[in-house]
């Protein structure tokens, strides 16, 4: 009782059938080899690195730890129960938990990709001697910022540490000349 599950993977390691101190040496190894592992973005045949810590992305090893060790002891006898009789004929995994400091990690993926990314531009109203005109406005490119984030879930989640390949998206302006004609 006092042992982890069978089949319980946080990643690629198995921590089925592992004692507390067995669990925080393997937790806080795979963990500490996943931090220390940079992020490899590959963009325009460009790979950009980048540190998790310089994305303000953090673990929690003891609450990893107990997460690996509470599966199949929730207090609910059915359920654990039945985790207990399907532990060893299926596999688990474990999330680590993790923090991410969203200022940080969106300040930093903004100045790593800048130099790909093209801002669209609005078009604008400009006064010169007495008239009126409008500027066009300027589509721009920037890296799909959604499935980039889905990508960075999906190997923090797993501690894959695989290269994760942008693609770059049009941006369209949010004001077009037909507003500005309007205003």
């Amino acid at each position: 009782a006092s042992r982890s599950l069978p089949n319980v993977y946080l990643g690629g390691v198995n921590l089925g059938g592992k004692n507390s101190e067995e669990l925080k040496i393997l937790v806080s190894g795979a963990i500490s080899d996943f931090e220390g592992t940079p992020f490899v973005f590959e963009i325009q045949r460009n790979e950009i690195k980048v540190e998790k810590s310089a994305l303000g992305i953090s673990y929690d090893q003891d609450k990893t730890r107990e997460a690996v060790f509470a599966y199949g002891r929730s207090g609910n006898f059915i359920v654990d129960l039945a985790a207990r009789i399907k532990a060893p004929f299926t596999t688990r995994k474990i999330e680590p938990v993790y923090r991410v400091d969203y200022s940080q990690f969106s300040q930093a993926l903004d100045t790593k990709f800048s130099q790909f990314e093209k801002k669209a531009s609005d078009a604008t109203i400009i006064y010169k001697v007495g008239t009126f005109n409008a500027t066009d406005p300027a589509s721009g490119d920037s890296v799909d910022r959604s499935q980039l984030v889905s990508d960075i879930r999906r190997q923090l989640d797993g501690l894959d540490d695989s290269t994760i390949r942008l693609s770059i998206v049009e941006e369209e302006p949010r004001i077009t000349k037909d507003q500005t004609q309007s205003a």
